[in-house]
């Protein structure tokens, strides 16, 4: 049951110089708000890779969902 749930969750990623950390979230929302975290906290890159394996930046990944919400 775990790893179902792991292969739909939102994977957020850190990639820093040495070397990527990675966290999951359950939904979209979730997973923006804990990358805009870490984009606070950090000078790092910040990845979003969605459950269909696709990876955004973090303004990308934001732009999309506010796309869903006013389409």
């Amino acid at each position: 049951m775990e790893q179902l749930a792991a292969m739909r969750s939102f994977t957020i990623t850190l990639a820093t110089p040495v070397g990527a950390l990675s966290v999951r979230r359950g939904t979209a929302a979730e997973a923006l708000a804990k990358g805009r975290e870490l984009a606070t906290e950090s000078t790092d890159r910040v990845i979003i890779t969605d459950p269909d394996g696709r990876s955004f930046e973090l303004a990308d990944f934001a732009a999309d969902r506010s796309e869903d919400s006013t389409g």
